[in-house]
């Protein structure tokens, strides 16, 4: 279950949404897909399994919500709490694939990119 941060500056028009972790497998081209929810898995992300976790973050360079990788197991997980697997891993700083820049997934205590307001107090999350 990941969750949902929608940031907005008090100060401007500046909006952002971040969310993660989201767990995902790799399809037969090695490429990354998303793995769903239980009740909607596709046959595919259930035969692959959980391979890792990625997040959606925001590049100050870019000015964009990006994807990262923040964590990848050796094997995918099929059954059991994967958040806790005794598997082998490589966790991973969530950066921009581009340029290079760690991205941002929370902007408490933070400046705003437009124009510097400070983000105060605690988000409350929604869960997917």
């Amino acid at each position: 279950m990941a969750a949902i941060n929608k940031w907005e500056c008090l100060s401007c028009d500046f909006m952002v949404e971040t969310s993660g972790p989201w767990e995902f497998y790799r399809d037969e081209n090695g490429d990354r897909r998303p793995y769903g929810h239980p009740h909607a898995l596709s046959k595919e992300a259930k035969m692959k399994g959980v391979k890792g976790f990625y997040v959606h973050g925001y590049c100050t360079q870019c000015d964009t919500v990006k994807d990262a990788l923040t964590r990848e197991f050796n094997t995918p997980v099929h059954d059991g709490w994967w958040h806790k697997s005794d598997n082998e891993e490589r966790c991973f700083k969530p950066i921009c694939d581009e340029c290079g820049t760690k991205l941002i997934l929370d902007f408490v205590e933070k400046p705003c990119p437009k124009c510097g307001n400070i983000f105060h107090g605690l988000v409350v999350p929604t869960f997917s």
